[in-house]
């Protein structure tokens, strides 16, 4: 009798611990998707759901941190939470950069190591899963110019888990050779299908000057389509499922496979999890490489 009481007193603690709530626009009152959420001293986190709602297990956190870079970033408690179970974040102001118009003719200008080594023999494939940010550094060679368009170099290979991954791009300055802080001031989505061999994004319309000391191209998997048509979001240290087989481990990946090139010209790699800091790419050449991002700029 005892256990039994035990247990449900166990349960009753563990379910009010846990809060599900809906993070929304403070003036439009809409649904804020994809907004992330963690914790101070927490190694994951977690997203909000196409819908804006999450689940979040309080049990030994007293605050948490959500962040959406359309937002200003919130610390909030379960306490705080008000009845109606939503949370609302306020809106970044929206800063229009100044373009100006010349006559003179416009040329467009490819860098990073997307166009370099398209023919490496011997090109390596990186599937990071599990909320992981990848960064390429991209040092500006062509002075003042305006950023037109990022690309993503693929390595297509079927997905038997998603049918589409739906990914957060990032562009950030360059501090001390690490990403600083975010030129992008909207949240912007690509949706990749595991045949993809490349993906490309317009940010023209934000007229983003590439900065002077070079800038930091990134991506990162929130969220996937499974074979049933549903989102699924990516949550805490999401993995893909491993099978094991008779003959072969086969890792069934939840994110998409991106080619890995020689580093040249200055290139370097980072990748994030969460609150973890960053960190170089590792794979199993001895020699440095990087992710095949690149971008277009106008000049």
């Amino acid at each position: 009798m005892k256990y039994l009481l035990a247990l449900c007193l166990l349960y009753h603690v563990s379910f009010a611990q846990k809060k599900c709530f809906s993070i929304v626009d403070s003036v439009t009152n809409l649904p804020v998707p994809y907004a992330a959420i963690t914790c101070k001293g927490c190694l994951t986190g977690t997203y909000s759901d196409q819908n804006g709602t999450v689940c979040v297990d309080f049990a030994g956190i007293d605050t948490i941190r959500i962040y959406s870079l359309s937002y200003k970033i919130l610390f909030i408690s379960a306490s705080e939470i008000n009845a109606a179970g939503q949370v609302k974040l306020l809106p970044n102001p929206i800063e229009l950069n100044p373009v100006t118009v010349s006559k003179r003719k416009i040329h467009s200008i490819r860098l990073g190591p997307y166009y370099t080594n398209k023919l490496s023999i011997g090109q390596h494939v990186v599937n990071p899963n599990s909320a992981t940010l990848l960064a390429v550094y991209i040092p500006n060679t062509v002075g003042d110019a305006v950023i037109s368009k990022l690309y993503y170099r693929l390595s297509p290979k079927k997905s038997e888990i998603a049918t589409l991954f739906r990914c957060r791009i990032h562009l950030w300055d360059n501090v001390s050779m690490k990403p600083g802080n975010s030129i992008l001031k909207h949240d912007e989505y690509i949706d990749i299908e595991p045949s993809q061999k490349k993906a490309e994004i317009d940010v023209t319309q934000y007229a983003l000057k590439i900065p002077e000391n070079g800038i930091w191209i990134g991506i990162e998997v929130v969220a996937y389509k499974d074979l049933k048509g549903g989102f699924v979001t990516i949550n805490g240290g999401d993995f893909g499922d491993t099978v094991w087989g008779k003959r072969k481990t086969k890792i069934l990946t939840i994110s998409p496979g991106y080619a890995v090139v020689p580093a040249n010209d200055g290139h370097n790699s980072l990748t994030k999890f969460w609150n973890l800091p960053w960190r170089p790419l590792q794979t199993v050449s001895e020699k440095a490489k990087t992710f095949a991002f690149g971008l277009d700029v106008l000049q």
